[in-house]
């Protein structure tokens, strides 16, 4: 059912957000490589919103035109029936606090 194929794709992209995390956890990465990663998790999280934001007012109704004008902070609601959006859709910010941890606290011999 179409149902079970979109909650599968959901799950896998959960996973593969996990696996960014942990590659951002790296404590061999140099801290510009730490920011090269936040700023790509920040753009890959903006695409999803986006395209949720288009696909809920094309279910809606309203003209992708109309959205296409509007900034990202207008197109869609903070909240999907009264629940934060970042509580239904965490998306890359888990990652993106992995890229501030500093080890300096936690020495690894040979790693950090």
């Amino acid at each position: 059912s179409n149902s079970a194929a979109q909650h599968a794709c959901s799950s896998l992209c959960d996973e593969v957000v996990v696996l960014w995390r942990l590659a951002a956890l790296n404590p061999g990465l140099a801290p510009h490589e730490r920011d090269t990663l936040h700023e790509q998790f920040a753009q890959w999280h903006m695409k999803v919103l986006d395209k949720v934001a288009k696909n809920r007012n094309n279910h809606m109704g309203t003209s992708t035109s109309h959205t296409r004008h509007t900034s990202r902070s207008h197109s869609h609601p903070p909240y999907i029936n009264g629940i934060s959006e970042n509580e239904v859709f965490p998306g890359f910010h888990p990652a993106m606090e992995a890229c501030f941890l500093e080890w300096d606290d936690y020495p690894i011999p040979g790693v950090t």
